[in-house]
């Protein structure tokens, strides 16, 4: 995500930097970091502004149908691609 994007996002949300910092799981050095492109903000916390955007809560198996992955090798792994 690029800095100006990044910018684009904060103005949207109307968000402090202390507030993205807490709202995306992160440093407010880090909020300053993606401002300045210094590093470019990673393509998960682009993923995480669209998330907080759209209102979308943190992810929780509990709320989703995932089926349960059985750990007694490949072989049942592969019935999961089926």
């Amino acid at each position: 995500m690029n800095p100006a994007d990044f910018e684009a996002w904060i103005a949207r949300m109307g968000w402090s930097a202390r507030r993205c910092a807490r709202e995306l799981g992160c440093s407010q050095n880090s909020i300053a970091a993606w401002r300045r492109g210094q590093p470019e903000a990673a393509p998960y916390i682009a993923l995480a502004c669209a998330a907080l955007t759209h209102g979308l809560p943190g992810w929780r198996r509990s709320e989703c149908h995932v089926p349960e992955i059985q750990e007694h090798g490949d072989e049942n792994h592969s019935n999961l691609m089926r």
